[in-house]
């Protein structure tokens, strides 16, 4: 409420620039992908996080000097604007608030299931989101990969692609939605994504992702007196959220037909998992699309796949009936029901039986019994599966995206409010 009238008198964005120039790369080399850094020393102001937002500019080109990809190269940015951030790191005088690994890969099954078709078709563009929809990747006038060629139409010939980063889709910032932080000094510290993970081709030509401007859009918020005074009593006090926090966990190549991961021993409170199966070719390669997910398929041909699976927490499984391949709609419908969709009938989703089961199978399990143990210790998840006997002779990788409840708590020291 605080956003409108009679408590906002204007909101005027302001922009904040790196500490370091961004530096080009020579010819035959990559952009450094480190020492994006961001301080916000203002603590005079309120600053609207939830509706802040990352500007990024890129060219797509080619590795041996920088030259223009012409149009009917099959080859294209990877989709999504968030793809270009590895990590992110927040702090505050020192205390950090926030870091998320591996982020670009949590944030994409999160777009999968956020987005609406309605908005995956509007303005979720001024985020590069072009979702694909086939696995091939030719971008000539007969491609049946709709997004992989309008992601090429956009970056080819030496266009600069313009992208947005909402902050609220990093689940910290998300949390930020009814509420604001007291002025206080944050400062960003952020990776960008190597290029075989951000590029997808066809043929062995080297070629790069260079960022020319990244720059940070913060709204500043100006209060009536009223306003004042409402921000004065809700939030310049002490206060405690709770939020939910992402990390990524992975399991290196494997064979086992029959196995189990463990998922990390240090969860509180975990949420939400998703799982899904990658065949061992498809990472740190230019022409295999790090977004397109091989649960139902290891192999390629249809003959290595997951037959069963189940994760544990303690002495909790979910689900308590194995999940199977012969079940396939089961583990979708579960799934849409990450954010509620199952029932909602006024907004279509991205995902149907199609697209869920050739490129994006993810497995969902939600922990809805699982409560913050009598000791505070933290938890341990198996995800325990079987493979067919077919998977045997076919190496995969496996990743766990895993949800945790953090809270995130405002006291008071001396005269200040700060982090603990």
């Amino acid at each position: 409420m605080f956003r409108v009238q009679p408590y906002l008198e204007n909101t005027q964005y302001t922009q904040f620039n790196l500490e370091n120039a961004i530096v080009l790369p020579g010819n035959g080399a990559f952009q450094e992908k480190n020492r994006y850094k961001f301080n916000i020393i203002d603590r005079d102001n309120f600053y609207d996080w939830y509706n802040a937002y990352f500007r990024v500019d890129f060219k797509f080109e080619a590795k041996a000097n920088g030259a223009n990809i012409v149009a009917d190269t099959e080859s294209a940015p990877i989709n999504g604007s968030f793809s270009l951030i590895k990590s992110l790191r927040v702090k505050s005088s020192g205390k950090e608030l926030y870091y998320a690994g591996n982020i670009h890969k949590i944030i994409f099954i999160k777009n999968l299931l956020d987005f609406s078709v309605d908005y995956s078709r509007s303005v979720a563009k001024n985020q590069f989101w072009y979702l694909d929809n086939d696995a091939t990747t030719a971008t000539d006038a007969n491609a049946t990969n709709l997004g992989m060629r309008a992601r090429a139409l956009l970056s080819h010939g030496g266009q600069i692609v313009q992208t947005m980063i909402p902050l609220n889709r990093f689940s910290f910032f998300e949390s930020l939605s009814d509420r604001l932080l007291p002025p206080m000094q944050l400062e960003f510290d952020i990776e960008l994504q190597n290029d075989k993970e951000l590029i997808y081709q066809n043929d062995g030509t080297e070629r790069r992702i260079v960022v020319r401007k990244f720059e940070l859009w913060v709204p500043q918020l100006h209060f009536t007196g009223k306003g004042q005074t409402l921000v004065n009593e809700n939030f310049l006090k002490p206060t405690q959220w709770k939020y939910l926090k992402e990390n990524m966990y992975y399991l290196g190549e494997r064979r086992d037909a029959n196995s189990m991961f463990m998922i990390g021993s240090q969860h509180k409170n975990p949420k939400h998992v998703f799982i899904f199966f990658q065949e061992a070719r498809k990472t740190d390669d230019y022409t295999q699309n790090p977004y397109f997910f091989d649960t139902f398929d290891l192999d390629g041909d249809d003959s290595a796949k997951l037959s069963n699976c189940r994760l544990q927490c303690g002495t909790n499984f979910y689900p308590q009936v194995d999940y199977d391949y012969d079940f396939k709609l089961r583990i979708l419908n579960d799934l849409m029901n990450f954010r509620y969709r199952k029932n909602d009938y006024n907004s279509g989703v991205q995902l149907q039986v199609a697209n869920f089961e050739k490129l994006y199978p993810i497995i969902y399990f939600y922990l809805r019994n699982v409560k913050e143990t009598l000791t505070g210790d933290p938890q341990t998840l198996y995800f325990h599966y079987r493979l067919n006997e077919a998977a045997n002779a076919h190496d995969y990788k496996l990743f766990a995206a895993v949800l945790t409840e953090e809270e995130f708590i405002v006291k008071p020291l001396g005269n200040e409010l700060v982090v603990v």
